[in-house]
């Protein structure tokens, strides 16, 4: 039966000699060889580690074709890192809109409380002034 190490081995030397790593690639290089249910997991994981990516191979097109299937992956990239920049600083933008809100709130709220703090200190004083007055006998 196929090991870890052992399938990441054959991975790792098919990857070097430029082969595509697959399970059809894979499978045959073992010791013992191996079934798609016991080298899958293991190459899923080869490849998660590794970070593989299979290349797309050119060879064969008209030397035109070539260069405009290259500059169409350039363009192609550099749009996909300019979507996600935007998307990040998206990201990072949110979190600041929110506690820029949550400010707005708290300063309304602190300045409705200065206003009743104040509304409070008049009536204390007017309270204070009644009680000095004397108790007021109803006519």
């Amino acid at each position: 039966m196929a090991t870890r190490q052992e399938v990441f081995e054959v991975a790792d030397r098919l990857r070097a000699r430029g082969a595509r790593v697959s399970l059809r690639s894979v499978i045959p290089e073992l010791r013992l060889g191996g079934s798609n249910r016991v080298v899958g997991p293991l190459l899923r994981d080869w490849k998660a580690e590794r970070r593989y990516l299979p290349k797309v191979e050119a060879a064969g097109l008209p030397e035109t074709l070539q260069g405009r299937l290259r500059t169409f992956a350039v363009e192609l990239w550099e749009a996909a890192r300019a979507d996600a920049a935007a998307e990040l600083v998206a990201e990072r933008a949110a979190p600041e809109a929110h506690r820029r809100a949550g400010d707005e709130v708290l300063d309304e709220a602190l300045a409705h409380l200065d206003v009743a703090e104040a509304e409070m200190g008049r009536l204390q004083e007017r309270l204070a002034r009644l009680e000095e007055a004397g108790p007021r006998v109803p006519a």
